[in-house]
């Protein structure tokens, strides 16, 4: 193992993680200053403010959500259910010292 693309890999999610925060940080404070205004165009963009919404369901909807999860647990588990794609991922987990 080529210890350079390691090192490469984990200097660019920590920097990827900085971009991250310092875009959220913003972001926020250009929906703030778009007080008056859903849609902007500027240098060649259309910047839209947009409200994305979060439901809380009835008691049944839920029983149903997770009787659908179990089903879909089982039939896994029975190999009724086939994988269409495999993605392959890295996962990086940083050790507690």
């Amino acid at each position: 193992m080529d210890t350079n693309i390691l090192d490469e890999y984990l200097r660019l999610k920590a920097e990827m993680e900085t971009i991250e925060s310092r875009c959220q940080e913003a972001k926020s404070r250009l929906i703030e200053s778009m007080v008056d205004e859903n849609k902007l165009q500027y240098k060649g963009f259309t910047i839209v403010k947009q409200v994305s919404k979060t439901w809380e369901y009835s008691e049944n909807v839920q029983k149903i959500q997770e009787t659908l999860k179990e089903r879909k647990r089982g039939e896994r588990e029975m190999g009724m259910a086939k994988v269409t794609k495999e993605t392959p991922f890295i996962r990086v987990i940083k050790r507690k010292t």
